[in-house]
């Protein structure tokens, strides 16, 4: 157990812990399982779920988008204990593959540039895993996250995949920085057709209380009907 203290003083709790940790949100969701009875798959969703909880989706002003956007370390994560309601994902695999590191996974990184129809390329990031000796991904959307068995391919809407294996002590690391760039502004040298300007100009148009509280009523249903793969978590919310 690698102890460390990301905020306020909490250290990141061992998987029996986890294991353990209620979800919040005002839901009666069923127990986790055990992680002390061995089954890896109930660690990795008590993870993600601790996680979910720790970290408040917030609205952020537009200098914060400008400034923190795909840049803070997981330690600068975990201090401020927030990420933005509408651009979770890279937040969200940050600060979970860190826990998970610390529990003795072993994690990688995965970049993907998507694009629906004629939407412009977006970015998705998430990990991949190997779990009771089946390779697995996690993901993080808006309302829901998933453990799921596989991994991250190309498809017709995920137009390339990339991937990073997390090695050493990354906590005080940008994990972006991981794949050769030293920032958002870069990543089109990496994946053609994004344009960072526009993802910060459409995610500073969802900035407002009334997108994000909707956005929460609809993590709340999708928790009460949450199936393998999609975990039941409603995370915390700002506001709630």
């Amino acid at each position: 157990m690698l102890a460390r203290n990301p905020a306020g003083g909490r250290r990141i709790p061992t998987l029996a812990e986890l294991s353990e940790y209620p979800a919040r949100g005002g839901l009666d969701l069923p127990p986790l399982a055990r992680a002390a009875q061995g089954r890896e798959f109930d660690a990795i969703v008590a993870t993600v779920r601790w996680v979910d909880a720790y970290l408040e989706r917030q609205v952020w002003p537009r200098k914060k988008l400008r400034r923190d956007l795909l840049a803070r370390t997981p330690r600068e994560i975990f201090e401020e204990g927030s990420i933005c309601w509408a651009a979770p994902c890279y937040d969200l695999t940050c600060a979970t593959a860190e826990v998970l590191r610390t529990q003795g996974f072993d994690c990688t990184l995965a970049l993907s540039a998507m694009q629906r129809r004629t939407q412009s390329v977006e970015l998705q990031f998430g990990i991949e895993l190997e779990l009771d000796g089946a390779p697995h991904f996690i993901g993080f959307g808006r309302t829901a996250k998933r453990v799921q068995q596989g991994s991250y391919t190309v498809v017709s809407h995920r137009k390339a995949v990339l991937r990073q294996h997390l090695d050493g002590d990354l906590f005080d690391s940008r994990y972006i920085q991981l794949f050769g760039v030293e920032g958002v502004d870069q990543v089109p040298e990496l994946l053609q057709g994004f344009r960072p300007g526009k993802l910060r100009f459409r995610l500073g148009l969802l900035q407002h209380a009334f997108l994000l509280r909707r956005a929460h009523r609809r993590s709340i249903q999708r928790a009460r009907e949450a199936e393998p793969p999609i975990v039941a978590s409603v995370g915390r919310w700002q506001g709630s």
